[in-house]
């Protein structure tokens, strides 16, 4: 294979390679031309970019044309060229969110390539599935392909392929905030990327590694990288993501409080995306420059640029960008003394947050639903594959036995000892689909009553609040009444959110398929972050939270995970304890092991409620002390964090006098 050849398969199969928007005339045009009256338009097709073009331009015609491609006697005689047509037709699908067809496209090429020992072809399908999981938010499916790819284009030492599944497992870490994991693998990428002189490999590695050291709060080498990757982008003539990296030091030198600085990178992203026509990143700019004109009290400019990006978000049916220009914009209002109008901007800031959450939440119960559904459909056919193996071996016993006659003892002897066998097999299997079956139900009933915890938890103090911000508004309550309802309804949303964080966390581990990522924590700064994260609820109720650690602690685990369980628990502990109230969160050594202990002494457990607590799969909830009303996730969560982290829950509490949660992890 030719290195053109090997180039432009690359750029088909690297999905996340940004295309120029060109029509299908353009398209069309440039392959007449290179065609120049050849007939072997088959394989030309494929070589020169043809469809690589045309699936940005018109992504269904693309689709019509390689599906009869791939009819011709000719294309599927040519082992390359009839793979390298179906990784187009699975770009395509990939283009049209069409990601279980794309899936089924790439295994076929997968394991064509696979009879063929075609390492190269291999690595480049794994690479496309887990661009096709990470866009479905599988991040552990996603990282478990790119490492498949990685070890396949290593084997077939090509650089420009090993390089190019490094910078999107930087930018997959990035996304899963393991920052240094990221700067691991982009660093690597950089240096192969420089050595093979790719240009766009080089600004791609520079702009993910500067997202990482943003990330890291490394501020002035991020601005460096941003700015190297912009000159890079400058001359590849990539006037788009040119216009993004300034975008990005502009909001750099603001959180630093360089404002002359970021007013200049954000002026000349702005003007470039304009140009462009680059209308989503230009709304997210032309906030990032309200927010600036707030930072330096200049509130009429910043009314401007916010109704500006505010037009040009509603026009483009951009909910988030026009959410966050409402909130800027009610915010310089306010400081204009214009409330009426900061009161409407702020309405409408909630209108668009409402419409994200509805949409959110939409969108994870057809997830649910979905999964529910392709989990039901595979046992069907588990079963129905069951029985016809039942019936092939019968009718196999069957021939035997009219067959081999003249030994017949010794058949009766052996058949008898099949059908044994079989049996055993067959309820082994009935016994394993009988399970499956209960677990699912288990599963569809415990989704069925999330839902309606979410509908009426959630609602209710949504409800709440705008009937009483509408009296408040009309002037129907008075200031002492609304401050009252206050607290209490900043409790109930606190609730509600606490509720949602605890269902997306458990949904991911559903549906998702989360991994821990192991890493060594400082426990004193580490359990300081957990307590500061459940300061205000414990400051509500007028509970003390105190924690006590030895200096130098440490502890191998899942930092997120770690942080989710610990603070459902200290939730709880402040749940169940009364006001004056002290929790305690304690950090011991227990020989080779590290304890960590949630502590209250407010209304303990009897035996039967311990043993409902310590049931991985039970939702078990009370009412706390001032009537806190729970949802029944936060422990099965706990349980199902603490398992993927090997690490164990115990629970010691008496009626009436508090209780004790203990976390054991391996030093």
């Amino acid at each position: 294979m030719s290195i053109l050849r090997v180039l432009l398969v690359m750029v088909v199969f690297a999905l996340q390679t940004t295309y120029a928007q060109e029509g299908k005339s353009l398209c069309e045009s440039n392959y007449q031309k290179r065609l120049n009256g050849r007939e072997d338009a088959d394989s030309l097709r494929l070589n020169l970019g043809y469809f690589t073009c045309l699936n940005n331009a018109d992504p269904e015609q693309s689709k019509r044309e390689l599906l009869a491609l791939l009819q011709k006697p000719s294309v599927q005689a040519d082992y390359k060229v009839l793979n390298d047509v179906r990784s187009h037709l699975g770009a395509v699908y990939v283009n049209q969110s069409l990601f279980d067809e794309a899936l089924a496209v790439f295994g076929d090429v997968f394991q064509s390539a696979k009879a063929q020992n075609d390492l190269y072809r291999m690595s480049l399908i794994k690479m496309n599935e887990g661009i096709v999981y990470r866009k479905r938010s599988v991040f552990g499916s996603s990282m478990e392909a790119y490492l498949d790819g990685l070890q396949f284009a290593r084997e077939v030492k090509n650089e420009p392929l090993i390089a190019t599944i490094l910078q999107n497992m930087g930018s997959l870490a990035n996304s899963m905030e393991k920052f240094d994991l990221a700067l691991t693998y982009l660093r690597e990428s950089l240096e192969i990327h420089t050595r093979t002189k790719n240009e766009r490999g080089i600004a791609g590695a520079l702009a993910n590694i500067g997202i990482s050291l943003k990330q890291m709060g490394q501020a002035d080498s991020a601005i460096k990288n941003y700015d190297l990757a912009a000159q890079r982008f400058k001359q590849l003539g990539d006037v788009v993501n040119q216009a993004k990296m300034n975008s990005n030091i502009g909001q750099l030198y603001m959180a630093e409080g360089q404002f002359a600085k970021a007013m200049r990178y954000l002026n000349l992203a702005i003007d470039m995306m304009e140009e462009q026509k680059n209308y989503n990143d230009l709304v997210n700019s032309l906030n990032a420059k309200t927010q600036l004109h707030i930072k330096q009290e200049q509130y009429k400019a910043a009314i401007l640029t916010a109704k500006r990006s505010i037009q040009l978000a509603e026009q483009q049916g951009y909910l988030l960008g026009a959410k966050n220009a409402y909130d800027y914009l009610a915010e310089a209002q306010s400081k204009e003394d214009e409330y009426d109008d900061a009161l409407s901007s702020l309405r409408k800031m909630q209108s668009f947050t409402d419409s994200i959450r509805r949409e959110e939440q939409e969108k994870l119960v057809a997830e649910m639903e979905a999964r529910y559904a392709s989990e039901k459909k595979d046992l069907q056919i588990s079963q129905q594959k069951n029985q016809l193996a039942i019936q092939a071996l019968r009718m196999k016993s069957s021939y035997w036995i009219g067959g081999l006659l003249v030994m017949l003892i010794v058949f009766l002897s052996f058949t008898y000892w099949r059908i044994s066998k079989l049996n055993a097999l067959l309820r082994a299997k009935h016994a394993d689909l009988e399970k499956k079956n209960e677990e699912l139900a288990q599963l569809s009933a415990f989704k069925d009553r999330l839902l309606t915890v979410v509908s009426h938890d959630v609602r209710n103090p949504l409800s709440g609040i705008k009937s009483m911000l509408g009296l408040q508004a009309a002037g129907a309550i008075a200031v002492e009444e609304f401050s009252e309802w206050n607290v209490n309804m900043t409790q109930r949303v606190d609730s509600a959110l606490s509720m949602l964080s605890n269902l997306l966390e458990w949904s991911k581990l559903q549906y998702v398929g989360l991994k821990p990522y192991p890493e060594k924590l400082d426990l004193n700064l580490f359990l300081r972050e957990v307590i500061e994260q459940v300061q205000y609820q414990a400051a509500l109720k007028s509970v003390y939270l105190k924690w006590e650690v030895a200096p130098g602690s440490t502890v191998l685990a899942d930092r997120h995970m770690l942080r989710v369980c610990l603070y459902n628990l200290l939730s709880n502990a402040i749940k169940f304890s009364h006001k004056g109230s002290s929790v305690w969160l304690m950090g011991r050594q227990r020989g080779k092991e590290i304890a960590l202990e949630v502590i209250d002494l407010g209304v303990g457990m009897d035996a039967e409620a311990k043993q409902k607590v310590m049931q991985p799969r039970i939702s078990f909830s009370t009412y706390g002390t001032e009537n806190e009303k729970g949802s029944g996730i936060g422990l099965v969560l706990v349980h199902e964090l603490l398992t993927l982290m090997h690490a164990q829950l115990e629970v010691e509490s008496e009626p009436g006098e508090g209780s004790v949660f203990r976390i054991i992890l391996p030093e």
